[in-house]
C-alpha cells in the first residue's frame, strides 16, 4: 500500500523548492549584469561555478561521501556539463550588450528547444496542442528577439546560443536520471565549470 500521504508532501516540497530556486536566477542574473562593468567574463564564469560547487558539496557530501563522485556514464556527464559551463559563458558575455530583459526573455525559449530537441534526441511524441505551444512560443521570441531589428546584434545571437546550450543540457540531463543521482549531476555540473 501506497503513502499518498508522504507521496504528496514530498511532491509539495519538490514544487516548493523549484519556485524557491529558480526565484533565485532573476537575483543571480542581476548579479552578473552588474558585475560585467568590473570584472571580465572568466572571473565572473569561475564565481559563479566556484560558489555552486562550494554550496553543492557541502550540502551533499556528509550524506553520500565520495559516492557523490561517482558516476556510470563520465563522458556523458562530462559533456552535459560543459554545454552548460557554455550556455553560461554566452549567457553572461551578452549580458553588457543586451538588457537584462531581452536576456532573460531569450532565455524563455529554452523549453521552446527542449520540446523540438526532444522528438529527435528522445524519440518523444508530440501532440497537435504541444506543438501549438511550440508556435506560439516560437513567435512569441521572435517578436522580442525581433530579427533585423535596432537590439537583434552579436550579443542576441550569443543569448540564443545559450539557449540552445541550456536546451541540450535539459535533455541530457534527463538522459542520465538513470544512470546518475540527481545529487551527483548537480555536483558534475559546478566541479566542470
Amino acid at each position: 500500500m501506497q503513502d499518498t500521504h508522504g507521496t504528496t508532501r514530498t511532491a509539495l516540497a519538490g514544487v516548493v523548492f523549484m519556485i524557491a530556486g529558480v526565484s533565485l536566477f532573476p537575483i543571480m542574473n542581476t548579479f552578473a549584469k552588474s558585475l560585467t562593468a568590473e570584472f571580465i567574463l572568466w572571473q565572473i564564469v569561475w564565481a559563479r561555478f566556484a560558489g555552486h560547487l562550494l554550496v553543492t558539496t557541502l550540502v551533499f557530501l556528509p550524506r553520500r561521501g565520495m559516492a557523490l563522485f561517482r558516476t556510470q556514464k563520465p563522458g556523458r556527464q562530462l559533456l552535459r556539463s560543459s554545454i552548460f559551463f557554455g550556455s553560461n559563458v554566452c549567457f553572461i558575455a551578452a549580458l553588457p550588450h543586451v538588457s537584462l530583459a531581452t536576456a532573460s526573455s531569450i532565455m524563455f525559449t529554452a523549453p521552446v528547444l527542449v520540446t523540438l530537441m526532444s522528438v529527435w534526441f528522445l524519440g518523444e511524441r508530440i501532440g497537435i496542442w504541444r506543438w501549438s505551444a511550440v508556435l506560439a512560443g516560437f513567435v512569441g521570441a521572435l517578436i522580442i528577439i525581433r530579427p533585423g531589428g535596432d537590439e537583434f546584434n552579436a550579443a542576441t545571437l550569443l543569448e540564443l546560443g545559450s539557449a540552445l546550450c541550456y536546451s541540450t543540457y535539459q535533455l541530457l540531463t534527463r538522459s542520465l536520471t538513470t544512470d546518475d543521482a540527481a545529487d551527483t549531476q548537480i555536483v558534475y555540473t559546478a566541479l566542470v565549470g
